[in-house]
């Protein structure tokens, strides 16, 4: 997990290009982790990776301009579907992502 060390704070929020559809972002929700698909819900077929915006809370589709919140995965603007989640634990220095 040292290479997401941003990680061990709450809120904090990693992202792979491994996993998933189009990669994963990963989230500390302060009580716990979740991990979301990067995949955009909008046009899944073109398997557009979403972005994490600068502040950390929103991720945008660059392809289509839709926007979801990482709290929980939900439409913020433009979409009607939310992000895929996974279920994501730690353990020890690892963190395990599964559906």
């Amino acid at each position: 997990m040292v290479q997401y060390s941003q990680l061990y704070i709450p809120n904090g929020v990693a992202v792979t290009e491994r996993g998933g559809v189009a990669g994963l972002i990963i989230v500390n929700t302060g009580n716990g982790y979740i991990a979301f698909d990067r995949c955009s819900t909008v046009n899944p077929e073109k398997r557009c990776a979403v972005v994490v915006e600068e502040s950390g809370v929103v991720a945008k589709d660059p392809c289509s301009g839709a926007r979801y919140l990482l709290v929980n995965g939900s439409p913020a603007e433009l979409a009607e579907c939310p992000l895929k989640p996974y279920g994501a634990r730690r353990s020890g220095e690892t963190i395990i992502v599964s559906n």
